[in-house]
Protein backbone atom coordinates (compact mmCIF):
# COMPACT_ATOMS: atom_id res chain seq x y z
CA UNK A 1 0.00 0.00 0.00
CA UNK A 2 1.37 3.26 -1.04
CA UNK A 3 0.73 6.48 1.28
CA UNK A 4 0.07 9.70 -0.13
CA UNK A 5 0.27 13.18 0.95
CA UNK A 6 -3.47 14.77 1.09
CA UNK A 7 -2.04 18.03 2.55
CA UNK A 8 1.16 20.47 2.10
CA UNK A 9 1.11 21.46 6.27
CA UNK A 10 1.25 18.25 7.87
CA UNK A 11 -0.56 18.66 11.31
CA UNK A 12 0.83 16.79 14.23
CA UNK A 13 -1.25 15.85 17.23
CA UNK A 14 -0.51 18.71 19.46
CA UNK A 15 -2.35 21.30 16.58
CA UNK A 16 -5.55 20.94 17.06
CA UNK A 17 -7.53 24.19 16.83
CA UNK A 18 -6.88 27.74 15.82
CA UNK A 19 -3.57 29.94 16.10
CA UNK A 20 -3.93 33.02 17.82
CA UNK A 21 -3.40 35.01 14.82
CA UNK A 22 -6.58 33.13 13.18
CA UNK A 23 -8.48 34.28 15.84
CA UNK A 24 -7.13 37.81 16.23
CA UNK A 25 -8.07 38.39 12.63
CA UNK A 26 -11.61 37.01 13.14
CA UNK A 27 -12.08 39.34 16.19
CA UNK A 28 -10.94 42.30 13.97
CA UNK A 29 -13.45 41.69 11.21
CA UNK A 30 -16.40 40.97 13.70
CA UNK A 31 -15.45 44.46 15.24
CA UNK A 32 -15.43 46.73 12.05
CA UNK A 33 -18.49 45.06 10.76
CA UNK A 34 -20.15 46.04 14.11
CA UNK A 35 -18.56 49.68 14.04
CA UNK A 36 -19.82 50.07 10.62
CA UNK A 37 -23.25 48.50 10.89
CA UNK A 38 -24.27 49.89 14.61
CA UNK A 39 -24.77 53.44 13.39
CA UNK A 40 -27.11 52.40 10.64
CA UNK A 41 -29.17 50.54 12.75
CA UNK A 42 -29.77 53.93 14.60
CA UNK A 43 -30.74 56.10 11.97
CA UNK A 44 -32.71 53.54 10.94
CA UNK A 45 -34.75 53.82 13.71
CA UNK A 46 -35.36 57.22 13.36
CA UNK A 47 -36.37 56.61 9.91
CA UNK A 48 -39.12 54.10 10.87
CA UNK A 49 -40.37 56.26 13.25
CA UNK A 50 -41.13 58.94 11.16
CA UNK A 51 -42.67 56.15 8.20
CA UNK A 52 -44.66 54.51 11.13
CA UNK A 53 -46.26 57.45 12.40
CA UNK A 54 -47.18 58.85 8.96
CA UNK A 55 -48.32 55.55 7.80
CA UNK A 56 -50.61 55.15 10.80
CA UNK A 57 -52.06 58.79 10.38
CA UNK A 58 -52.58 58.48 6.58
CA UNK A 59 -54.44 55.10 7.79
CA UNK A 60 -56.63 56.93 10.16
CA UNK A 61 -57.04 60.06 7.87
CA UNK A 62 -58.85 57.84 5.95
CA UNK A 63 -60.94 55.83 8.11
CA UNK A 64 -62.22 58.83 9.30
CA UNK A 65 -63.33 59.78 5.65
CA UNK A 66 -64.59 56.43 5.35
CA UNK A 67 -66.51 56.20 8.84
CA UNK A 68 -68.52 59.62 8.05
CA UNK A 69 -69.34 58.71 4.69
CA UNK A 70 -70.49 54.99 5.52
CA UNK A 71 -72.57 56.77 9.14
CA UNK A 72 -73.75 60.39 6.81
CA UNK A 73 -72.34 62.03 9.98
CA UNK A 74 -69.32 64.16 10.11
CA UNK A 75 -66.45 62.88 11.74
CA UNK A 76 -63.39 64.61 13.61
CA UNK A 77 -59.48 63.74 13.43
CA UNK A 78 -57.68 65.85 16.23
CA UNK A 79 -53.95 65.80 16.45
CA UNK A 80 -53.21 67.66 19.48
CA UNK A 81 -49.32 68.54 18.76
CA UNK A 82 -49.28 69.55 22.48
CA UNK A 83 -49.82 66.22 23.93
CA UNK A 84 -48.23 64.97 21.13
CA UNK A 85 -51.68 62.43 20.23
CA UNK A 86 -53.87 62.09 16.86
CA UNK A 87 -56.71 60.05 16.17
CA UNK A 88 -60.25 59.93 15.98
CA UNK A 89 -63.07 61.46 18.73
CA UNK A 90 -64.72 57.79 18.98
CA UNK A 91 -61.61 56.11 19.08
CA UNK A 92 -58.02 55.75 21.15
CA UNK A 93 -55.82 58.37 20.46
CA UNK A 94 -51.86 57.17 19.03
CA UNK A 95 -48.83 58.77 20.66
CA UNK A 96 -46.45 60.71 18.70
CA UNK A 97 -42.81 59.68 19.45
CA UNK A 98 -40.83 62.73 21.35
CA UNK A 99 -37.99 62.61 18.39
CA UNK A 100 -40.89 63.78 15.60
CA UNK A 101 -41.47 66.99 15.07
CA UNK A 102 -45.11 67.95 14.07
CA UNK A 103 -46.78 70.91 12.37
CA UNK A 104 -50.60 71.06 11.57
CA UNK A 105 -52.02 73.57 8.80
CA UNK A 106 -55.97 73.12 9.24
CA UNK A 107 -58.82 74.91 7.67
CA UNK A 108 -58.80 77.81 5.00
CA UNK A 109 -57.31 80.26 7.17
CA UNK A 110 -53.73 77.81 6.65
CA UNK A 111 -52.58 78.87 10.22
CA UNK A 112 -50.37 76.54 11.69
CA UNK A 113 -51.45 75.15 14.85
CA UNK A 114 -49.70 75.21 18.22
CA UNK A 115 -52.14 73.42 20.21
CA UNK A 116 -54.60 70.83 18.68
CA UNK A 117 -56.49 71.26 15.78
CA UNK A 118 -59.04 69.38 14.15
CA UNK A 119 -59.81 68.03 10.58
CA UNK A 120 -63.35 67.03 9.81
CA UNK A 121 -64.68 64.63 6.79
CA UNK A 122 -68.29 65.01 5.99
CA UNK A 123 -70.49 62.29 4.99
CA UNK A 124 -70.60 63.56 0.99
CA UNK A 125 -66.40 63.06 1.16
CA UNK A 126 -65.77 66.57 1.73
CA UNK A 127 -63.44 67.61 4.50
CA UNK A 128 -62.32 71.05 6.30
CA UNK A 129 -58.67 70.02 4.64
CA UNK A 130 -55.51 70.40 6.42
CA UNK A 131 -51.36 69.50 6.18
CA UNK A 132 -49.76 67.74 8.48
CA UNK A 133 -46.13 67.70 8.26
CA UNK A 134 -43.75 65.34 10.66
CA UNK A 135 -40.14 65.91 10.92
CA UNK A 136 -36.69 63.78 12.03
CA UNK A 137 -33.34 64.13 11.27
CA UNK A 138 -33.70 65.93 8.16
CA UNK A 139 -36.48 63.91 6.51
CA UNK A 140 -40.10 65.32 6.22
CA UNK A 141 -42.75 63.01 5.50
CA UNK A 142 -45.83 65.50 4.67
CA UNK A 143 -50.34 64.48 4.91
CA UNK A 144 -52.01 66.06 3.08
CA UNK A 145 -56.16 66.64 3.11
CA UNK A 146 -57.92 68.35 0.31
CA UNK A 147 -60.89 70.16 1.30
CA UNK A 148 -62.80 69.57 -1.99
CA UNK A 149 -62.29 66.07 -2.40
CA UNK A 150 -61.56 64.94 0.94
CA UNK A 151 -58.74 63.07 -0.42
CA UNK A 152 -55.39 62.07 1.36
CA UNK A 153 -51.83 62.29 -0.28
CA UNK A 154 -49.15 61.20 2.17
CA UNK A 155 -45.46 62.41 0.50
CA UNK A 156 -42.45 62.24 1.45
CA UNK A 157 -39.86 64.93 0.92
Amino acid sequence: MVKTKTSAISKSPEQNGFTLIELLVCLAIIGLSLFLLVPNFASNKADSDIRYISAQMASELSLARSISISKNEPVAFIVNVKKRLFGITSSKYTNIPENVAVELLVGTTNEEISDEGTIVFFPDGTSTGGKISLSNSGRTQDIEVFWLTGQIHHAQS
